[in-house]
């Protein structure tokens, strides 16, 4: 009997970035922003109508706030998602909460703030 390799968990994403606040009830504080690819929501109000497909990259900050980023193949192994957060967190060492831009359909853990796009 043979047995098969365990798959690594993955996601589509379109960048990881560190900005500052600019709504909501974390208003003015740094954030770690994780957006993702594939939203099937297709709102009429969209801002972010370029979430709705999976590009064959994504950008990933370096620095926090200096926009200099990496480019990086999709789908991403969650592990490595992560490192990259803890990467960011890091750096920064005053970052209060990680923002997640999903749909509603996502549930967030609760070490983040959710905004629903």
């Amino acid at each position: 009997m043979t047995t098969k390799p365990a798959e690594l968990s993955t996601t589509r994403l379109i960048e990881v970035f560190s900005a500052i606040q600019g709504e909501g009830l974390n208003v003015g504080t740094r954030q770690i922003f994780i957006r993702f690819a594939l939203c099937d929501l297709r709102c009429n109000f969209c801002d972010s109508a370029y979430t709705w497909s999976a590009p064959s990259t994504c950008r990933i900050e370096r620095s926090p706030g200096c926009r200099d980023f990496e480019t990086h193949s999709n789908p991403v192994p969650l592990p490595l998602l992560l490192q990259w957060i803890e990467r960011q967190n890091f750096l920064v060492c005053t970052i209060a909460s990680v923002s997640l831009e999903a749909n509603h359909y996502f549930t967030p853990p609760s070490w983040c703030n959710f905004y629903p796009s």
